[in-house]
């Protein structure tokens, strides 16, 4: 990122690419730092595409057009179209992939469990 933010330049448009910024950091300071790091080059004279799987980012992030791939559920096997789609996606995944990977019932009931506690309340428990 760092170097992204050096090669920027008022006179030649920069393209950047970022693919999960901030992985491997805790998630607080990574979705504080992303969404200023974001805003601040969707201020500059650059094209950022930016892949995330961070949710919380789609409401700090005005200043960018959000889109997104979409999975089928064809039969019992999820199938992915690769087709890009305007909007942020309103699937998710993760826990339906545990349970067809036959992952114990009480890891699939209980991350179950903790989204629909975090819905309910916006909070980790």
């Amino acid at each position: 990122l760092r170097r992204i933010l050096s090669a920027l330049n008022d006179s030649l448009p920069t393209l950047c690419l970022i693919d999960e910024i901030l992985r491997g950091t805790n998630t607080e300071e990574r979705i504080a730092a992303a969404s200023a790091t974001l805003g601040y080059l969707a201020g500059q004279n650059c094209l950022c595409i930016a892949a995330t799987h961070d949710y919380e980012l789609i409401g700090l992030l005005k200043g960018f057009e959000q889109y997104h791939f979409q999975e089928e559920d064809e039969e019992g096997d999820m199938k992915f179209t690769y087709k890009l789609l305007a909007g942020p996606t309103n699937s998710r995944n993760a826990v339906a992939l545990l349970a067809r990977m036959e992952y114990p019932e009480p890891i699939v009931a209980g991350a179950r469990e903790a989204i629909a506690r975090f819905h309910r309340t916006g909070r980790w428990d």
